[in-house]
This record gives structure tokens, C-alpha cells and sequence, in this order.
């Protein structure tokens, strides 16, 4: 298969014409016009036999919708599966000109707009992103690439991203700042993502929201992250996955499930050589590096070598809540003071087996 060069944004976004494919990145990406791209288009209350076409907003009954179809044209009764419903948007003609942002790549289960999973590869070849804005009311999945299955992404760097979502998602959803949701094998690996990710009930990360049967690793988030539950500095939601040689130092807070690092990690995963030092708050089961671990009577979870600073976050325990009733490893992980986390190599126990370099 030929390698697709990617140089410009138009050509970033063109990537869901085509998620199947291996693409590299060729230069540097100012991706701040995202911040005006995708207006909404106030067309006032809903119409039946009427054209709609992307970005149109509406509202119905009192709620608040927009659509993503490039054209539609309405029946006799207003059919909700059409359009996305916005809690974030319910301003109505107040909004008009409100701008969605870039619209992520790939994206699953969205009936009326499904755009497929992004199934490819793409390689940033350690070159920078800056600026991207994405502003998604409730679509399923919000971030650089909306819904990844058994891809690769590796070697990108995204600075000042601003990725938001409405509440109202569903709970196998994700939002990170570089994956919405990272399925079945999909890899992440030598990048990092600085910014703010905000908003969503669910699965919420710096990196990755919704991390399933897949890896993270050598990769870092700096920025801000908040949501309702699992939450977590890198990675939301972290589920049959592996998590390695990577951190977090943004602020992390939400409501339940809340960690520094991971919000919750569930059923045979492993997080390794990992570390997270940012603040961390919320109101039930919220940990310094994992706010919670849940297994089986059958499963193993690991948490190795890993660690979470015990100056910032005082009251924190490691792990906000073990509800486990299998195996649980935290072999090497602990809380560890600034100084032991930063004297490096005379406090020889903070870094067993640490061969992170930054991307």
C-alpha cells in the first residue's frame, strides 16, 4: 500500500475519506484555524420536508440539535437518530456561528453519519500539531482521531489542543486529546499531547479517553483534563490494556473514578514504569496515579514500578479504590515525595527499568 504524505491541514482533515490508509506526517501543522472551522447554522425550529445540510442547528421541543450529513431532507416527524443532540449548544440563535472545530478521525456507531473507524497507520515522524480545536456536542468520540481500530499511531506531537464534548455520551465512549477511543490492538506509542481536555460523562484522557484490548506507551500528557467519570491525566478508561513507560502532569478532577494517571483500569490490565504528579481531585474513588481497579475472580491486573507524588497529593492513596476479587501486582509502585521522584540516580528505587525518552 502506498504511504500517503500529510502537509497541510486541509489534507489532515481528508484523512476520513480514507481511514484505512498509512499516512506520515511531513512537516510542522498550525492547526489554529480549527478554532473557525464548522460553524453552526442557526435554521430555527425544526422543519418536516425541509433540506438540512452539516452544521445545521436546530431545535425540537425544546432540545437543542445539529447535523453532520453533508444533506438531509426531513420527513414528516422529527427523527432524533438524524441529528446529534447538544447540551454544550442551547443557546439557539445565540449560537449561530459557534464553530465544532476539526472533526476527528473516524468515528463508530454515530447510525446517521458513520464515518468508520480509523484502521490505518500514521506515522507524525516527531513533528508537532499546534492549535487543534474540537468542539463536539455529543458525538460519540472527540479527538485528533475519533475511533481507532487495530492501527498504529506513533511519533506525533500535539500542543495546545482544546478538545471538549457535551454530556450525554454514552459510557463506551472516549474523548482524549489525542485518541477519542483506542480498540482492539490500536497502538500509541512516542507521542504526547499538551492542552486541555474538558467535558463528557465518560472516559475522559490527556491522551486517550476509552483505552480497549490495546497500548499506550513512551508517551506523555501535560495539559489540564476534567469530566464526570473515569477520568485520568493520560488515559480515561483503561480496559484489557497496557499502559507503559509514560506519565501525566496536568490537573486531573471529576466525579468518580479519578487518577492521576488512569481513571480506572478494568479487567487484565497492566500499567508499567509509569508516573503522574499533577492534582488530582474528585468526590469518590479518585487516586494519586489510578483511581480505580476492578477485576475477576480470573483476572490479573498489574501495577509495576509506578508512582504518584505524594507532596501534591497528600490525602491520595495510590490507588483511590481496589475492588478486585482477583490477582492485583503493584510489585515496585508506591507514592513517592518530589525529591524522591526527581533525585535521579542516587534514589535508584523510582526508576527500575525506566528507558522513556520524551517524543
Amino acid at each position: 500500500m502506498v504511504t500517503v504524505e500529510i502537509s497541510t491541514l486541509q489534507e489532515l482533515q481528508a484523512i476520513n475519506d480514507y481511514l484505512s490508509g498509512d499516512y506520515v506526517l511531513v512537516n510542522i501543522i498550525d492547526a489554529i484555524a480549527t478554532a473557525s472551522w464548522n460553524q453552526l447554522n442557526w435554521r430555527g425550529t425544526w422543519q418536516s420536508s425541509t433540506t438540512y445540510n452539516e452544521n445545521d442547528y436546530i431545535e425540537e421541543s425544546g432540545n437543542y440539535y445539529y447535523q453532520l450529513q453533508d444533506s438531509y431532507t426531513s420527513g414528516t416527524s422529527f427523527d432524533f437518530n438524524q441529528w446529534i443532540q447538544t447540551t454544550n449548544f442551547t443557546g439557539g440563535s445565540a449560537d449561530d456561528g459557534t464553530a465544532l472545530g476539526f472533526r476527528p478521525l473516524g468515528n463508530r456507531n454515530e447510525a446517521y453519519t458513520d464515518l468508520g473507524e480509523f484502521t490505518g497507520s500514521f506515522d507524525g515522524q516527531n513533528h508537532t500539531i499546534t492549535g487543534l480545536y474540537i468542539n463536539r456536542g455529543q458525538e460519540n468520540n472527540a479527538g485528533l482521531f475519533g475511533f481507532t481500530d487495530g492501527s498504529t499511531i506513533e511519533n506525533i506531537s500535539l500542543e495546545d489542543v482544546d478538545v471538549s464534548k457535551g454530556s450525554g455520551s454514552d459510557f463506551y465512549r472516549g474523548m482524549g486529546g489525542l485518541v477519542g477511543n483506542n480498540y482492539d490492538g490500536s497502538k500509541v506509542s512516542n507521542s504526547y499531547a499538551t492542552g486541555t481536555v474538558s467535558g463528557g460523562d465518560y472516559n475522559t484522557g490527556g491522551m486517550v479517553g476509552y483505552n480497549v484490548g490495546s497500548t499506550v506507551s513512551n508517551s506523555y500528557a501535560t495539559g489540564d483534563v476534567s469530566g464526570s467519570n473515569n477520568v485520568g491525566g493520560l488515559v480515561g478508561y483503561n480496559r484489557y490494556s497496557t499502559v507503559s513507560n509514560s506519565y501525566s502532569t496536568g490537573d486531573v478532577s471529576g466525579s468518580d473514578y479519578v487518577g492521576g494517571l488512569v481513571g480506572q483500569n478494568r479487567y487484565s490490565t497492566t500499567v508499567q514504569n509509569s508516573y503522574a504528579t499533577g492534582d488530582v481531585s474528585g468526590s469518590g474513588r479518585v487516586g494519586g496515579l489510578v483511581g480505580r481497579v476492578y477485576n475477576n475472580e480470573e483476572d490479573t491486573d498489574e501495577i509495576l514500578y509506578s508512582y504518584a507524588n505524594s507532596d501534591i497529593n497528600p490525602d491520595l492513596d495510590l490507588i483511590g479504590a481496589d475492588d478486585t476479587s482477583g490477582t492485583l501486582d503493584t510489585t515496585g509502585s508506591s507514592l513517592k515525595t518530589t525529591a524522591e521522584m526527581t533525585d535521579y540516580p542516587s534514589y535508584s528505587g523510582v526508576y527500575v527499568d525506566w528507558t522513556f525518552t520524551e517524543a
